[in-house]
């Protein structure tokens, strides 16, 4: 059974429309060929998250977006921890919506386990591209 599910600190406009977030997530991946089979994003602050980088990948800062991917087939299985003192700063810098924002790095995620990847300049590229075709039916 396919299950998407938000904890901690849930952005108001999420968990007002969690049901048009999860169905905006699951037609991102749908429409890669891949299926859901159990998203759980974490929202934390940076502390939490700063300590998660540091743990998981041994990097002492804080970051937007955590994923640890356990699909092993074409349904994923991922958590993801989001980052959300960093993401409002983000938002903030680059005079983007907080919405669009949270959209994009949700979304990123979930591409990094689907295969794409933003390591050099065409990667990211890509990713972004990507990115922004999911963008496109995002809940507002």
């Amino acid at each position: 059974m396919a299950k998407i599910d938000f904890t901690g600190l849930v952005p108001d406009f999420i968990e007002t429309n969690e049901v048009d977030w999860q169905s905006w997530l699951t037609q991102c991946v749908e429409e890669r060929s891949y299926r859901v089979g159990r998203l759980v994003y974490h929202f934390v602050d940076d502390l939490q998250i700063q300590e998660i980088n540091q743990s998981i990948l041994d990097h002492d800062y804080p970051t937007d977006i955590i994923t640890l991917d356990e699909s092993r087939t074409d349904r994923l299985r991922v958590e993801l921890w989001i980052g959300v003192d960093f993401i409002e700063r983000s938002a903030k810098e680059y005079s983007v919506a907080l919405e669009a924002e949270f959209a994009r790095v949700l979304v990123h995620g979930l591409l990094h386990c689907m295969g794409w990847d933003d390591k050099s300049i065409e990667e990211r590229d890509q990713m972004r591209a990507e990115e922004d075709k999911c963008l496109i039916w995002r809940p507002k």
